[in-house]
């Protein structure tokens, strides 16, 4: 949903993502491919149109996406990469250099698995960002959220906020689920110290 609200306003692709969210999270959608085209051929009752525009998105997300390997050398990624940037007329000349510079990591370390070269891409466009000034008092702050704290202002605009990114959705303890603790908790004994 990241992705659908960060294209470019020329896709030809419908934008309609603040309900595609919500209808994934009716379906039950969590991840993988094909969950995600086994889920979208059910229609949700009174999101028919919606759904059918959320499958067409997906559809072209994995057309696009495919052909990037699971494992191969720097410069497959690269170019698989750009080629699916270049698919949803993303055609920011920064971005596309950065992921570009990629591939001269041949050199160094190949082949390598698509988690390295996603955690690779990640770093080097986080290391692009202009990096945050020192705020001065009277005048406008552009910064990140750790810059920011303790400070007031009478207008805040927040660019690229992800719903059920920020604040972060704190999860349930992979082991035991919330209310299973809850019900363990009051049979454990308690451990007193003596100071």
């Amino acid at each position: 949903m990241e992705l659908a609200c960060h294209l470019d306003s020329r896709s030809h692709s419908p934008r309609s993502e603040r309900g595609w969210d919500a209808l994934s999270v009716d379906l039950g959608i969590t991840g993988g491919k094909q969950q995600w085209l086994a889920r979208l051929k059910v229609v949700a009752p009174g999101r028919r149109g919606q759904s059918k525009e959320l499958r067409e998105f997906v559809e072209q997300l994995f057309k696009l996406t495919d052909p990037i390997p699971r494992s191969g050398r720097w410069s497959d990624f690269v170019a698989a990469t750009l080629s699916a940037l270049r698919g949803f007329d993303r055609t920011n000349q920064r971005m596309l250099e950065t992921i570009g510079a990629l591939s001269g990591l041949d050199e160094f370390v190949s082949p390598v698995e698509l988690k390295n070269f996603a955690d690779f891409c990640m770093r080097a466009l986080d290391g692009e960002r202009e990096p945050g000034g020192q705020f001065q008092g009277g005048s406008v702050f552009v910064g990140d959220v750790m810059g920011a704290r303790g400070l007031s202002f009478p207008f805040v605009a927040v660019l690229g906020l992800v719903e059920k990114n920020f604040p972060r959705v704190i999860s349930e303890d992979p082991l035991l689920l919330d209310d299973e603790r809850a019900q363990i908790s009051p049979n454990l004994p308690l451990k007193r110290r003596g100071y």
